[in-house]
């Protein structure tokens, strides 16, 4: 029994990298199925794989994206017997166009739900974050912001957060940083966040098996030592499992 399922039973990783050939991911089938290993020995039961549309740089096409996708489900039984659930999504990089790529069916919600996960510039200005996601709201969508802790405007004044979530934004944090492996500054503001109960969902967006590998077992046990079981429970379980069951958290 790993040692997160010890603390948390199990747990669900809405934003990772593991399908092949398709963007900065894994870029072979035998990375892909070390991470897959790694996420099951570290107690995932079901992933959501969000490959990367970013137009015009990062943009495999859907049909090659879902052939990769049939082609994963079928080793998962066929020649790896790893006990976990897959699903398709996309981490899409917010344009203008982003709606009608998502109403036209070239990029994908989370798990065939109305949640979508999307990512900004690190640089972006707030006015032009908030009018985004704004949009997407406007769009009928349960709008997830990626990995929060690297948007610098969202630094610089704690209120713009709390803008955000009082929206109904739900804001991803990605793992190492929650438990401080990317620094005491993100460290501290995830803490933050943490402690007024604003993060959402805690994810790995694990691309390879170094420095960004499919880890949550040392986020989850610092978030039984710092706060509580059940917070970690239903940051890694609880509301994913709304994702797959396409209900409002």
């Amino acid at each position: 029994m790993s040692l997160l399922h010890k603390m948390t039973e199990k747990y669900i990783d809405i934003h990772c990298h593991m399908l092949p050939g398709v963007d900065d991911g894994a870029d072979s089938w035998e990375l892909c199925r070390r991470m897959l290993q790694t996420s099951v020995e570290e107690g995932a039961e079901a992933i959501i794989l969000t490959p990367h549309y970013y137009p015009g740089y990062m943009d495999t096409d859907g049909e090659t994206v879902a052939q990769q996708f049939a082609e994963l489900k079928g080793r998962l039984t066929r020649e790896w017997q790893l006990d976990v659930q897959v699903y398709l999504g996309s981490e899409l990089y917010y344009s203008y166009d982003t709606p009608a790529f998502l109403a036209n069916g070239i990029a994908r919600t989370l798990a065939d739900s109305r949640y979508i996960l999307v990512e900004f510039s690190p640089g972006v200005r707030y006015q032009s974050l908030r009018q985004g996601l704004t949009r997407l709201l406007e769009n009928g969508y349960y709008v997830i912001l990626a990995h929060l802790e690297r948007y610098d405007t969202l630094y610089q004044d704690f209120g713009r957060v709390e803008e955000l979530y009082n929206m109904g934004v739900y804001l991803q944090a990605n793992a190492r940083p929650v438990c401080g492996k990317d620094g005491r500054h993100k460290k501290a503001f995830l803490k933050a966040l943490l402690d007024q109960e604003m993060l959402s969902f805690i994810a790995t967006d694990a691309h390879d098996m170094r420095a960004r590998a499919p880890q949550m077992a040392d986020c989850a046990a610092y978030l039984c030592k710092k706060y509580s079981a059940d917070y970690a429970r239903w940051l890694l379980y609880e509301n994913p499992s709304c994702i797959l069951e396409n209900r409002k958290i």
